[in-house]
Parts: C-alpha cells; structure tokens; sequence
C-alpha cells in the first residue's frame, strides 16, 4: 500500500476531506455536479497514482482512501523531498529511494499496508530500533550494521518522519497513536469502508503507475513561493508541456509554529491543479495530469503556451510595436472576460486576475493563468488572501494602512497568501481592506476593469503618469482609500464609451458595478461592433447613431429610410413635415451622415501612418495613398466650416462656466494661457514701474523644499528668463532665483538668473546691480558672456522711459486683442436646451473640423515636417525612401558601394548582403572591423589620413560590424585566474558566465545632439550649444527616456543594445576589470575615460550641482579637462574603435532590470525582457561618477521613464541576410 499511501500523504492537509468525499460524507463540488456518478464494482484493484481531493473550499474529486489495517513498518509514509530548510544531513537525502507506486488491496473493505521491496527481516530490524534511542547518530550506526539493508531503512525512517507532518483527525490521530504504541493497525482504527468508491475510478487509479518518468525535465520557466514551473517534454505523446512541481527544493515547506504551513500549501497546490482541470474553456490553460515525481514532490501538467503576459501587449500597444493596437487589445479583453464568465457560471471566482496571470498566445489564443487563489462559491475558505504584514515572527492581517515613518521598508513586509505582495493596482478595493466576505464575482469585474484601464489611460490605475514606480504601501493606501485619476483625464482621446466601461466596472461600491461579467463582457462587444454600449448610453437616439456607424454604405443608398428612422426615433425633426419634404431633409441628413463618417476616418489615418515606419522603399506606394487620402479629405474642409457657420444662426449666448469649459477643453486652451500669462505678467512690471503696485513676492514653505541649487535655478529660470515659455508666475520665479542665489551667493549663472527676475517684475534698478556682481564673479572665458548680458539689461531699463511705458501700455492692449479674438474662436456655439439636434450636428461638426485642423498643423503634410509626436512627415518618409530605392537599384550609388567590399565581407559573414540604410565606409585601420555609415541622421563621414574620421554636426551615425560569437559576460572574485576576475564586483554582476552573441551593429559614437534633432526635431539636453559651457552638437544628446530612445530606434531600423550586446563591446575582447587593463592605472594612461575628475570639481558650476557632487566619488588622480560631457570622438577609442564606452555620458540599455539576471540568461543572444518593471539598465557611467564606473562589468538602472541629463544613448542594428552558425 505504498503507492496508495504515497498519494494520500501528498495530499496533506486535504485528506480528512477527502476521507468524507470518497464515502459520501461530502458532496461533489457544483462543477462536477452534472456528471453522471460512476457505477460500483465489488472488486477493487489496485492502487497508484490518483486524483487528491481538496479543501472543502474548492473542487473535490475522488482520491485515495485512508488505509485502516496497517503494518507499523508500512503506514509511515513516504521519503520527502527535503526543502533547504530542512536539517537532514545531505547524505541521509542521497541515500533515500524512491517508494514503489504500486499497493494491494487485502479484502474489498479493508485494507493494510504491504510495503514493496523491504523485507520482514528489516522490518523487524527497524522495530527493535524504535524501542530505543531513534537520533540520528544510532541510526546511523544502525545501518552501519545492517550495511546490506541500510537503503530499506532510510526509506522507513523517511516514512516515519513524514507522518508527522500531516494533518490531525480522527483517522491521522489514529495512525499516530499505531506508530507510538506499536499496536496493530485494526485495534488501532478499525476498518475503513469504501463501499461508495467505486470500483472503476479505483481500477484507474491503480493502473497509473510510473508516469512521471514518461517526462524530460528541460529547464524553469518561472518560480514562486510555493511551487517551480519548468518546460516539460512528454517522451510518449511527442509534446512540449508545463510542469508546476510543488515547490522548488522540497515537498514540504517548514512548518510554522502551528505546524500546518506545509499542509496548506500542499492543500493549495492540489487544489489549484483541481480547479484549473476541471474548468473546460478554451481560454483556460487545460490541465493534463496531477502526479507525484520520483522524489516525492506533487506535481500537475498544463498545456505550454507560448506567448507573452498581457502586461507585455499592453507595453506593446503603448509603443507601438509588434502590430498591437487598442482594438486588438480589447478582442483579448474581450475572450479574458468570456472565460472569466464561464467560470463564474461553474461557481469559482478567481480573485487574482491582473496583466501578469494572462498569456497572450503566438496565434491569438488568450489563457487566463493562475487559479491558486481561486474559491468555490458556497464553500469554506481554505487560504487566507488578506493583505498582512509581518510583525516581529508573527504576520497579522493589514485593513488599513496608516502613514508612518516605520513604513519607509514596509513593501518588503506586505504578503498575500504567504508570498510576498505583487502590484496591487489591480486589486479590489475590498480584498485591500480586508474585506473577504465581501468578494465574489463582482471582485473579478472590477480586476477585469482595472485591466481594461492600462492600456486606455497608458499605465496601471492608481500609478502616477510617466509610469514612475512607488513603493506598494502607497499603492496599497490609494486602493484602499480613493478611485483611480479619470481615463479620460490621462489620456483625452479615449473613446467615451471605453472610459464609462472602465470605470463601470472599477466603481469603489460592489453594488454599482456591473451585475457580472456577461454584462462587461456584452458592452465591450458592443463597442467592438460600432452598437451601444449600455454603461454609456442608452435609448433609440444611441441606437440610430451607432446603426449608421455600422452601416454607412447602407445609409447611403438608403438616404430617406435613415431620415425616416430619424424621425421616429427622435420625434423632434419631421412630425409635421409631407412626404416631399421629408425627401428633401433626408437627402440633407444623408450628406451629414457622410461628413460624419471622415471623423472616424481622420482617427483611421493618423493610426495608419504609425505603420508606415521604418522608412523603406517597400512602402513607397503606400506612403503615395496616405496622402491623397488625407489630401482628398482635407479638401473638404472650407465646407465643413461653412455649414458650422450656418448652424450658428441657431446658437443662444453661452454663460461664463460652459464658456470656460470649453475654452479648457479646446486644443489651443495652452496658447491661450500663454496669452493670459503674458497680459498678467506686462501689467504687473508696468504698475510697478509706473508706482501704481509693488510687486509682491509670494512665501514658500523652503523646509518642505529639497536643498538643491540646481532644481531651485531651473524652476525660476523657466519663469523668469527673458525667452522663458511660462508666463505668469514671474515672482515665484523671483523667489526660488532668490532662494538659490542665498545657497550659492558667489555663482555668476544664479547672479544673472536674479538680475532677470528681478527686470521681469519691473525692479530694473535692481536688476542692473545685480547683472554687474554677477560680472564680477564671472570666470574669465565667460565674462563677454556676462557682459553682453548686463548690458541688455541696462538697455532695457534705459528704454522704460514714459515713451516705452506708452509703448508697453500698447503692447498690452494689443495683446489682449489677440485674447479676445482668440477666445471666440475657441467658444464653440452654444444652443437652447431645446434645440438638441442642432447641438448635436455642431459638436460632431466640432471635432470633424478640429481633427482636420489638426492634421494640417501636425505637419505630417510639409515637405520636410518635422515633429516630436509624429517624427518625419509622410512627404519626407516618400523622398528619403525613393532616394533609397534609386540608390540600392542595381548600379545606383549605395549598390556600387556594397558590390566592391562584399566578396571580402562574406568570407567573414556568410550570405551577408546589402543592409538597406547603411553604406559601407570600409575598416577602421586599426580595429580592422567594418564601419557604416547610417543615412538617416546625417551625411557619412570622411576617414582622414589618420585613419581617424572626420565628424561634423552634419555627419550621419557611424556603426560598426561587430562579430559576437562566445564571450564571458558578467564577473567573478573567487578564481584569479579565472576570466572576468573582478575583486570589486557586486552581487548582481555575478556569475561569469559564457554566452553566444550574433553579429550586430553598434554606433561607434554616443548618438549625437544634432543627429537626434534631425530624427525628431528636438533639442532637450540640458547642456546644449550656448549655455554656460563650451558645448556643440557633437556633443551627447542626454536628458532623454528610455522610452524616447526606443521610439527613435522602432521609426528608423534600430535598437537599443542588450546588456550583453554592450558588455561585450565594452570589453573589446578583453576579460580584465577594465577594458584597459585590471588597475585604475591603465584606464588614467589610457586618456580614454571622462569621469568624475578634478575639472570637475575645480568647476565654475559646481555650486549648482552642490547636492549631486556630494554623492560623486571624484577620481582625484584623473583630469580629462572635461567638466560636462565631451564631444563624442574625443578621447581614445577602444580596441573595437568604440568611443566612450566608458564615461561622457551613461547609457540605456533595452533590458528590464533585475539583480539576479546573469544567473538565469540564456546562452545565446541573452536579453532581459521581463516585462511589469519600470526599471532598465544603464551602463557605462559618466562625467559625473566616479572610478567604480568604469569596470566593465559595472550595471546600475533607472526608471525608464526618467530624464537625467547624465544618460544617453548609442543604437545597434540587427544584421539582417546572414547566415547564422546556428544555422548552418
């Protein structure tokens, strides 16, 4: 009975459950309600594998009985598998066997245990043992003796042990007393009847025996606290799986101080493979079979799904990327929510539906993952899924959270389950309280809600814009206290009916949300299908509108059928009206329906243009038909605006508040406050100068601002500077400029900073005194600067004389003009509450007009528009591809170019042929790689006679053809002389580790200012050509996203590097400390570094960076002349020809952050894309840190959303037409 008490024990603390569901004691859950009951056989056979029940909480199915006669060698259980934890010797754990699966019956009701493979001989043996001392000294000696039956015995042993461990009740208590007392298993406890176990299930139970080792163990997929998910190969059916084993170093966790931790994890697991197997639905990830492993550990297999999270797609929508838009991403919703309802219609609530527990299939397929924290409607609650926190040994439930200093590490603390807290963004505001009784069906809608709301407003609810990571206490305390930021106010553009959806299905009050997921699931349907969404609007208007959306060619050729609905559902328009002019109206209600439909048009062409990167003489054509399709609808305008003007006759006078808010929801609302800002500001300096009012300076609380010159400069130079873009705030602006020049008396910048803020209220007196000590302290190459500054300073007071204050008085009126006329422009016509139909043509008039105006002025249309949103305009994609396509024909300039160096390139790169983009500049001579130049961002640079090349703010980027192969990434400080020895590595570079990289491209340059103005049309690094440092265009761009780095990349070819790919051109073929060598001293001989170094901290600017230098370990030894970033050719390259590797500026990296990467990467082409961090790494350090940076295997991360104006960025790019050794 080895084998059945093998399944028994795995089920932990299910058993006495299952004891009452096997005799009918309990009833089936409601699931399995509707199969038809199993006849019983008298006979029962043999035992073996079978399915456990569960709590009563979840699903039960049938499970192997209890055994009431027992041998007392035979009923002590099986060998676990022993966690880390665990204090058995490690040569007690090799020494144990594996437990025969089979068993016998001894009588049809009654059984007794017959251990297989262990003799009476050493049974007897193990009794005698038993009468004295049992530690594990005499047990050792006892095998010592007994040498012949030493593996017999430490199975017994281990079975002893583990029935301990289980559960209490009637029938373990029993069993106990049986080992402790040495009676016979049928004093002890009696028979066992299973009458009501039928004799078939019992058939197919004994018969599986040994299936786990029809499995090939290949390697983890992912792993939490209770359990290991690895990839399976099913040796018998040919086929890839997922196997969830119980947990990853043992059957049994630790026991706590109740000793029933182990059993409710165990019951968990169970339960979870139960639950999940019994919900038939093809959004649920199908469960094969429930099993026990060779050593013990329980363990169920799933279909393997390969795909990407939710999370994942949501990232992808954001971006852009991979053909992921918002409608494919609400068909996705759309199936989460069929299978959520289905099993909602079975009675099990899921209770932890967020991005991560969905997968997203390679060919559409939708799996919801994850029923560990599932429950059965109407049954027990059998885990503990309130929030708690852990106090001192002891956890207790968390119902509130109250803001203390205690709370700075309390995210560590937070646990759910008995695994530590993910993101609770997703999480019922109910199950954040503590409220469990409370949840039921409706806490799914709201998690389905809150799913829905990440990809319409950006981000997850609750999570501050730009995605910046805050600690889970606060994220907790939002859930438990408020409702998310408004869809609409995080992103305007969404669909109305989305956002009522949305927060439908979030409202705080159970009663309020969707009565069940059907519901949510019919309204996201009937958005999808253009028909009305009943959380949004309701009744015959709505269904007339959405019906001509559907049917819009219908409409047209049934253009007085529409009008007549019209004029039933409505009422208002035609009542009174004959058929002849019924005929007339509905011929003028046709053309409405039609200028209507270019609404949703102009959306459909500003999503298509998103698909027409990168630029490629493959879309061509297809550049040509988005411009005449939005040149033949942009023709249209001058008569959408004329029949606005005609609804006008119909408009009444609008009141100050629906004035204001339409003026705040008009896309021109920011220049209007600009103007506002610049009437007020004018006003208030002409008064001051005319006597009429002193300027008043508004206090700050300074004790809640953070000491830092820097960002108090900033803030008031954004107000107060004369070409400034904030108007309005000037004495704030004076304030935080006074604030800094208290901290930072002697810095000329804040000197003259002050003398603006001071001319920009109209203290000009003032402003003069303080230019000229601002002079006084200027460094000596800047004082023509400061010079030129104090005098236009002095002009301007000079010129404030009655006639410039004349001059300044017309100046405003004038301004205030332009107010007015813009104000009426952005006032849309207002109507009687009567009039409903003419205010809805106007509004729908309204936003046809505006999104045309807006496609005008994007300039997606100019010849060589440039802008931040959209990048390169349509006409300039179409002449830079058509320049591509003449130059890569057969005989064009870039063909000729690739002709001469390829037969020499693929003797190196097999296969390789001409990367469309890129011309071949020929080899560094001295690296001996090839170099390229990319056509994108520039002109291709000259090489000199040095062999260097010559760059110009105009030249393009230049990448070099690196040759990967086999490298060790990462460090180590155990071995000397091993490679990648680093004495001053930290845990997270650990180990060294060798992997396989492809060929690629790397720019031999950090990407430039000039170059990223080119691409994007912006210039938004701090230190840029004219301010207070000799900076040019050659110089680094920085103070740039991780996400603008990857938009760059997604529009022109690129990528951002692997932290692989960057080690490895980091190292240059080197395995030292330092690309130049194993001590500081090679890198300072080098001259090949800028970083934290006496330039720095002798600088003339270093008071504004007082608070950030406080931080910087300065390289004392070093002076690379460099205060800020250097131009990006200006120290040595290294031996690959790569520049700045090290230093200048730090660098992005394309990999999600995580400390314990390099233990788990794969072996070839290792990338961390783990998705659900806001975290990406960054490398290389710069100017601003000090000698530790410049190791190679140096990591630090940021939040990707961050701007620092320390980091930029170099692209790779794949190399594509190649033939790879993989695949040869």
């Amino acid at each position: 009975m080895l084998g059945c008490l093998r399944s028994w024990a795995v089920s932990g603390a299910t058993v006495e459950r299952n004891m009452q569901a096997m005799t009918g004691g309990a009833s089936m859950a409601p699931i399995m309600a509707d199969s038809p009951a199993p006849r019983q056989r008298r006979r029962s056979p043999t035992m073996g594998h079978a399915h456990r029940g569960v709590p009563g909480d979840g699903l039960t199915a049938p499970s192997c009985p209890v055994p009431a006669t027992v041998r007392q060698a035979g009923w002590i259980g099986l060998p676990r598998l022993l966690s880390r934890r665990t204090h058995r010797s490690p040569q007690s754990v090799s020494t144990m066997g594996a437990v025969p699966r089979k068993a016998l019956w001894k009588s049809r009701t009654t059984m007794e245990f017959s251990p297989q493979g262990i003799s009476r001989q050493t049974e007897d043996i193990f009794e005698k043992y038993l009468q004295g001392a049992v530690g594990d000294e005499e047990f050792e000696a006892l095998c010592a003796a007994h040498p012949n039956r030493a593996g017999e015995l430490r199975r017994l042993r281990a079975m002893r042990e583990l029935i301990a461990t289980l559960p209490r009740g009637p029938v373990m208590d029993a069993l106990r007393r049986q080992r402790d007392s040495g009676r016979d298993g049928d004093a002890a406890v009696g028979a066992v009847e299973v009458d009501h176990m039928t004799s078939e299930v019992m058939r197919r139970l004994g018969e599986r025996t040994g299936s786990f080792e029809r499995y090939r163990i290949d390697g983890e997929i992912c792993s939490g606290g209770q359990g290991v998910v690895v990839s399976a190969w099913d040796e018998d059916l040919r086929r890839r799986l997922a196997m969830k084993i119980m947990l990853k170093d043992g059957l049994l966790p630790q026991k706590d101080q109740s000793g029933q931790s182990s059993q409710r994890a165990l019951g968990r697991f169970l339960e979870e493979a139960q639950v999940t197997g019994q919900l038939d639905h093809p959004g649920i990830v199908p469960v094969h079979e429930l099993g026990i492993d060779s050593s013990g550990s329980a363990y169920f297999t799933m279909k393997y799904v390969r795909g990407e999270t939710l999370g994942a797609v949501f990232e992808s929508v954001r971006e852009g990327r991979d053909g992921w838009t918002q409608t494919r991403v609400l068909h996705a919703l759309l199936k989460v929510c069929e299978a959520v309802s289905y099993a909602h219609s079975k009675g099990v609530i899921h209770r932890d539906l967020k991005p991560s527990n969905i997968m997203i299939g390679r060919f559409g397929e939708v799996f919801v993952m994850d029923w560990g924290l599932a429950r059965v409607e109407g049954q027990g609650e059998g885990r503990d899924i309130r929030i708690r926190v852990e106090e001192g040994d002891r956890t207790v439930p968390l119902t509130a959270i109250v803001r203390t200093d205690r709370l700075e590490n309390f995210d560590s603390n937070l646990t759910l389950d008995g695994e530590v807290l993910g993101t609770p963004a997703y999480m019922p505001p109910e199950q954040a309280l503590g409220q469990t009784d409370s949840m039921g069906p409706a806490s799914d809608t709201y998690a389905l809600g809150a799913m829905l709301y990440h990809p319409l407003a950006g981000r997850a609810p609750f999570v501050p814009r730009g995605g910046a990571r805050i600690p889970k206490y606060v994220l907790l305390y939002e859930v438990q206290t408020g409702s998310p930021r408004p869809v609409a106010e995080s992103n305007p553009d969404v669909a109305p009916e989305l956002a009522a959806i949305c927060e439908k299905a979030m409202q705080r009050e159970i009663s309020r949300r969707y009565t069940n997921v059907r519901e949510l699931s019919a309204d996201l349907e009937a958005y999808l299908e253009g028909r009305v969404v009943s959380a949004y609007a309701s009744g015959a208007l709505a269904e007339l509108g959405k019906w001509i959306d559907r049917n819009r060619t219908l409409a047209r050729m049934s253009a007085a059928l529409i009008v007549a609905l019209v004029a039933g559902l409505v009422g208002t328009i035609f009542w009174q009206a004959k058929s002849h002019r019924n005929e007339v109206l509905a011929q003028e209600k046709q053309e409405e329906i039609f200028q209507l439909s270019a609404s949703v048009y102009i959306e459909g062409l500003l999503e298509h243009q998103e698909t027409l990167w990168p630029v490629h003489p493959d879309l061509i054509g297809r550049y040509s038909e988005w411009l005449d399709r939005t040149s033949e609808l942009l023709s249209e305008l001058p008569r959408h605006r004329a029949q606005r003007e005609l609804l006008g006759a119909r408009a009444v006078a609008p009141d100050g508040g629906r004035k204001l808010a339409q003026l705040k929801t008009h896309p021109d609302y920011g220049t209007l406050k600009t103007l506002w800002g610049k009437i007020k500001s004018k006003k208030r300096a002409l008064r001051q100068r005319l006597g009429e009012r002193d300027v008043t300076i508004p206090e700050v609380d300074w004790e809640a601002i953070p000491i830092d010159v820097q960002l108090l400069d900033r803030f008031a130079e954004a107000r107060i500077h004369p070409e400034r873009r904030i108007f309005g705030e000037e004495p704030l602006g004076l304030a935080y400029s006074i604030r800094a020049a208290e901290l930072a008396p002697e810095d000329p910048f804040l000197l003259r900073n002050l003398a603006f803020a001071y001319q920009v209220v109209g203290l000009d007196e003032d402003a003069v005194n303080t230019g000229h000590a601002a002079l006084q302290n200027a460094p000596k190459e800047n004082r023509s600067d400061f010079d030129k500054w104090l005098k236009r300073i002095e002009a301007e007071w000079e010129s404030k004389d009655a006639e410039g204050l004349a001059a300044d008085q017309l100046e405003i009126e004038e301004l205030e003009l332009r107010r007015d006329e813009l104000e009426e422009s952005m006032v849309g016509l207002v109507f009687s509450s009567e009039d409903k139909e003419s205010e809805w043509w106007n509004e729908q008039l309204d936003t046809l007009i505006s999104g045309m105006e807006a496609i005008e002025d994007s300039g997606l249309l100019a010849e060589s528009g440039l802008s931040r949103e959209f990048g390169w305009s349509v006409p300039l994609r179409r002449s830079f591809a058509e320049r591509l396509r003449s130059g890569y024909a057969k005989g064009g300039e870039y063909w000729l170019a690739w002709e001469r160096v390829l037969p020499d390139m693929r003797a190196d790169y097999p296969g390789i042929e001409a990367q469309i983009g890129l011309i071949p500049i020929g080899r560094d001579p001295r690296s001996g790689l090839w170099e390229f130049a990319d056509l994108h961002a520039g002109i291709p640079p000259k090489r000199g006679t040095d062999g260097k090349l010559n760059l110009t703010v105009e030249s393009s980027a230049v990448f070099v053809l690196l040759p990967g192969g086999l490298f060790y990434m990462g460090c180590q400080r155990k071995n000397r002389n091993a490679p990648n020895y680093d004495p001053g590595s930290e845990k997270t570079e650990w180990p060294a580790r060798r992997v396989w990289l492809s060929p690629f491209f790397l720019s031999k340059y950090e990407l430039t200012q000039s170059q990223w103005r080119r691409l994007t049309g912006e210039r938004p690094s701090r230190f840029i050509p004219g301010g207070r440092f000799s900076v040019s265009e050659l110089h680094p761009v920085e103070s740039i996203s991780w996400g603008d780095c990857e938009t760059v990349c997604r529009r022109f070819g690129w990528s951002l590097p692997s932290e692989a790919q960057w080690e490895y051109a980091a190292r240059g073929g080197s395995k030292t400390v330092f690309p130049t060598g194993d001590d500081e001293d090679s890198v300072l001989r080098s001259g090949a570094v800028n970083l934290a170094d006496r330039s720095l901290n002798q600088a003339a600017w270093a008071p504004i960076l007082a608070d950030a230098l406080r931080r910087t370990n300065f390289w004392s030894e070093l002076q690379d002349h460099s205060p800020v970033h250097a131009p990006v050719n200006h120290y040595t390259p290294n031996p690959y020809g790569l520049y700045h590797m090290v230093g200048n500026v730090a660098e992005w990296c394309l990999d999600a952050y995580e400390a314990q990467f390099y233990r788990i990467l794969p072996a070839v082409d290792p990338v961390n894309r783990v998705e659900g961090t806001r975290e990406r790494c960054v490398r290389g350090g710069s100017f601003l840190d000090g000698p530790e940076v410049a190791r190679c295997g140096h990591r630090a991360n940021r939040l990707g959303g961050n701007v620092d104006y320390t980091v930029g960025f170099r692209p790779v790019r794949e190399l594509s037409h190649y033939t790879s050794p993989f695949a040869r």
